[in-house]
């Protein structure tokens, strides 16, 4: 097959550190073409990755004939530029969150629809490992029906504050305000995607912060938003409940760099639980059905222990902290179906970015959707959306829409059968 012509929107630190080699070495990507308002900051790239061209505006990228876009723009822009990319014949690949409105989700829905191009977000926590490990063992049905699932993110701002610096210069504040509901989809995408059930309502409650100057209040950012933390309950289509805890003033950072985490998935006959420094997998065995420990906390490092060999070389030898939670893939990962052209390359959020590029080209090749298209990524988008509005109101629950089903021709990426890990931890047959 022609090999994709790429145009990227936006040539910021986070593109150029974690995503760019990736998109560069993938067999089905060809010219890789850059945009920035800054376009000294596009030009400086395209120097130093040896990339085909640099553009000023998302406008100048499409007249100059790119197949697919991937936009690496700050949160709160990245639904117009994607609406437009697709009206004009081009993929869409964005990061998080997909919208920051409910009318924005509705339009990239009905427009990847109707012009049949393929809108994904960059869920990383779809990717995984403990996630990619329910997902495949919930489905068995080993571990019974869903009951409840705590999922949080954790972005404390006196620690990521030169992050957002770098972004959005001397105005980050304002814009580190963002609701945090707003960029809930890490969290929610986490228990959603294990059960593939909808979120049907919400209540929300937020922390008001008390510190001056800090870019929270009315009139101190653009959504006049006062909370830094926010918590939200939420009633699922499949009977069960979810705890999403969206944290930005809170004095905790994990020593692993863990900053989302699902703490508990409940089931009726088993129970995954886990910490920043491990994970415990519990449930029903034996005769009497007694409740029994299987693996108990080295589930964890079984599960998503970094493990020597040519595959999971570690990229960065100056650095080998990085490798246990962000460069690296897991046993749970099935790295077998990557292109050989990633071998060794760094990766990143829990090995989680190679899975990203590797299923938007392919699903731009193929016409297929990948796992984290527009529809699944509104179903993870929208519930904090509508929180953020629950809190507001003082915790008032709110319905929470559907923005349903891509269409029922377009088919979903396959992928090779998959040979079992002797590896992987898994519980006794349950009664």
């Amino acid at each position: 097959m022609k090999p994709i012509k790429l145009g990227i929107v936006g040539a910021g630190a986070f593109l150029a550190d974690h995503f760019l080699h990736v998109f560069q070495n993938h067999p089905g990507i060809g010219e890789i073409h850059i945009a920035d308002l800054e376009i000294s900051r596009a030009q400086k790239l395209v120097e130093s990755h040896g990339l085909a061209g640099a553009f000023a505006t998302l406008d100048q990228l499409l007249d100059a004939g790119m197949d697919a876009i991937a936009i690496f723009t700050p949160r709160h822009t990245h639904a117009p530029l994607a609406q437009q990319a697709m009206e004009a014949g081009c993929h869409v690949y964005m990061a998080v969150p997909a919208a920051i409105t409910l009318d924005e989700l509705a339009g990239l829905v009905e427009t990847s629809a109707r012009t049949r191009r393929i809108c994904m977000t960059g869920e990383t926590s779809y990717y995984y490992p403990e996630i990619v490990y329910c997902r495949e063992e919930f489905v068995t049905g080993r571990w019974g029906e869903f009951v409840h699932a705590d999922a949080q993110y954790i972005h404390d701002m006196a620690t990521w504050g030169p992050h957002f610096q770098l972004t959005a210069g001397p105005e980050w504040r304002r814009f580190a305000a963002i609701p945090p509901m707003h960029y809930a989809t890490h969290s929610f995408s986490m228990p959603l995607s294990i059960t593939g059930a909808r979120v049907t309502h919400v209540s929300a409650h937020g922390f008001r912060d008390q510190v001056a100057n800090s870019g929270y209040g009315a009139g101190s950012n653009p959504w006049d938003n006062p909370f830094s933390n926010e918590v939200t309950i939420a009633r699922t289509s499949d009977g069960g409940s979810l705890r999403i805890g969206e944290f930005r003033r809170i004095g905790w950072f994990a020593p692993n760099g863990r900053e989302v985490m699902m703490p508990a998935f409940y089931c009726t006959d088993a129970c995954f639980e886990e910490n920043i420094v491990s994970t415990t997998l519990i449930g029903r065995s034996g005769n009497e059905g007694g409740l029994g420990w299987e693996h108990g906390t080295h589930l964890m490092r079984d599960l998503a222990g970094w493990v020597d060999g040519p595959y999971f070389e570690h990229a960065r030898p100056d650095h080998p902290e990085d490798l246990e939670r962000h460069l690296g893939l897991a046993p749970a990962h099935h790295a077998e179906r990557l292109p050989d052209e990633f071998r060794g390359m760094a990766n990143g959020h829990s090995g989680s970015h190679h899975f990203l590029v590797d299923d938007f080209v392919r699903a731009c090749l193929e016409d297929a959707l990948p796992p984290c298209h527009i529809w699944n990524s509104a179903a993870w988008c929208a519930p904090g959306l509508v929180a953020h509005e629950s809190a507001m109101q003082g915790g008032v629950m709110l319905p929470v829409p559907d923005f349903g089903n891509p269409p029922s021709d377009w088919d979903l990426l396959e992928y090779p059968d998959r040979p079992a890990d002797p590896r992987r931890p898994s519980l006794p047959p349950l009664i």
